[in-house]
């Protein structure tokens, strides 16, 4: 019996950087790396890399393409596709070949949308479309399915911060609080932000105080609980990255 030398290459995806939350439009660069494990050498590889909704797909741009220092890119087509989600095809020529043991690293750089949302988990993943035994035709046609991913996050929004003047009051004497929502501004977009505030017994909201110096114009409303006019909700479907909601009661 004799056994054939063959090619064998699975996929191995990082993020080339040592953090993993980036904000709106801050780049990313992913690194997608093979390495051929098998006997025999590897021709014409074609990696897959698919980037999630989240990800800006007009701008991905080729960073690097190595074999340990040694450059390949002069061998490798790097063309994304538009989509949802779009591909990114990273094809080297059919002539180059990927010995046993060596790996090939490609590097490439990315950009999160403007109006990324907060709080998010955003997977990239690739995957071997195909390799062969043979520079011609007449190879035998090799692919790997399996999924290399890397993930990457958004900051969230911090807690609103809330300021009392005076911190001490006699009874019947008007009490100011200041919010702002976020606490901190955050370079990503924050949706559905909904702020309730409920007071304690023996205070009332004046109605007429309500002062939004923010330039968005959420909906607010006041309601009644345990017989008085003591609740507050503030709501606003989106709030631009940055961007902080402030008010006075």
């Amino acid at each position: 019996v004799t056994n054939l030398a063959q090619p064998n290459i699975p996929t191995a995806k990082s993020i080339a950087r040592p953090t993993t939350q980036f904000s709106a439009s801050q780049t990313v660069d992913f690194a997608v790396s093979v390495t051929n494990s098998g006997t025999a050498p590897a021709y014409g590889t074609q990696i897959r890399d698919s980037l999630p909704e989240g990800i800006n797909d007009t701008n991905a741009t080729l960073i690097s393409a190595l074999v340990g220092s040694t450059d390949v890119s002069a061998n490798l087509t790097f063309s994304p596709v538009a989509g949802t989600p779009q591909i990114i095809n990273m094809d080297f020529a059919n002539n180059f070949a990927l010995a046993p043991s060596e790996t090939v690293a490609v590097t490439y750089r990315v950009a999160l949308d403007a109006n990324v949302l907060a709080d998010q988990t955003i997977v990239n993943s690739a995957n071997i479309n195909q390799y062969l035994s043979h520079p011609t035709a007449t190879g035998r046609s090799y692919s790997n399915a399996t999924i290399a991913s890397a993930t990457i996050t958004t900051p969230g929004a911090s807690d609103l911060s809330k300021a009392v003047s005076p911190s001490v009051a006699n009874i019947g004497e008007k009490v100011t609080y200041s919010f702002v929502v976020p606490a901190t501004a955050v370079n990503t977009t924050l949706t559905n932000v909904a702020f309730e505030d409920t007071l304690p017994n023996g205070m009332v909201f004046d109605n007429t105080s309500l002062n939004i110096t923010s330039t968005h114009s959420p909906s607010n409303a006041f309601s009644t609980v345990n017989n008085i006019n003591d609740k507050l909700d503030i709501d606003l479907s989106s709030l631009p990255a940055n961007e902080q909601l402030t008010f006075t009661i």
